[in-house]
């Protein structure tokens, strides 16, 4: 005659703990593994940015009645680098000239690539080089300032 073992209580215990377990701890790693990867915030200070908004809604009807417009003229690149033109026109068309202009281009996909941009004047555009800007999505601003104080806020998503 052969031995069988039975099945008792505490087998079935240890199986459903065995396996319990090892269901929370993949899920425990799969959580930590895209919280690493991606916080889930696109905004820094997302609440604090919110108490602002109604300012931010000012400065947009501000920006309006100035009559302004801006329109990226041309990307060009250079190896690794990229240069991006900019034309600001007054509400008649005419280029706006002596504006202070500083702009970033911000990486959509891949934190620590964003870059703040300074830009010169060449003819009639603002023109500023972006170091090592991958192909790919980026988001583009650009702000310009006139001597009177004036303010415009260009934004746009390129695909580089």
């Amino acid at each position: 005659m052969t031995a069988t073992k039975k099945l008792n209580g505490w087998h079935v215990l240890l199986i459903l703990v065995g396996f319990f377990g090892v269901v929370i701890a993949v899920n425990a790693y799969f959580i930590v593994t895209a919280l690493d990867t991606f916080p889930g915030e696109e905004v820094m200070h997302p609440y604090i940015k919110g108490l602002n908004y109604n300012q931010e809604i000012e400065e947009r009807a501000e920006q309006a009645a100035l009559g302004w417009t801006a329109e990226i003229s041309g990307i060009k690149r250079e190896g690794d680098a990229v240069l991006i033109d900019v034309v600001y026109r007054d509400r008649n068309g005419a280029i706006i000239p002596d504006l202070d202009v500083k702009g970033a281009l911000k990486r959509t996909t891949h934190e620590g690539e964003d870059q703040s941009l300074e830009f010169e004047r060449v003819g009639g555009a603002y023109v500023a080089r972006a170091q090592k800007a991958g192909a790919g999505l980026w988001d583009f601003t650009a702000v310009a300032v006139s001597p009177k104080g004036e303010r415009f806020e260009l934004e746009k998503r390129l695909m580089l």
